[in-house]
């Protein structure tokens, strides 16, 4: 929790969303929770899980959530999501946010 006062979160934002624009041919469909799906990448960085072990933490264990600013919705990613976007960052994009 401390982790989540301690980041500069707009930083973090503006980083993912230049990298996603730069890759992305069109942006037709529903943004990303780009919020939550960067705090499940550190999340799983820094506790060095799976995706699926991420889901999980995501979505029943508190700190968690709050990491991933969701602690005022029911809703919180997937495996499948979470790992789609670390491809489309690419392997430079999630250094690049785990620094």
């Amino acid at each position: 929790m401390v982790l989540t006062d301690e980041l500069n979160w707009d930083k973090l934002l503006d980083l993912a969303e230049e990298i996603r624009s730069a890759k992305l041919k069109n942006t037709a469909g529903r943004p990303p929770h780009l919020r939550a799906l960067i705090g499940a990448l550190l999340l799983k960085a820094t506790r060095d899980l799976t995706f699926r072990e991420a889901e999980d933490l995501i979505r029943y264990y508190a700190p968690a959530r709050y990491l991933c600013g969701l602690t005022e919705t029911e809703w919180s990613p997937d495996h499948n999501t979470l790992h789609d976007l670390e491809v489309l960052l690419g392997e430079e994009g999630v250094r690049l946010i785990n620094e």
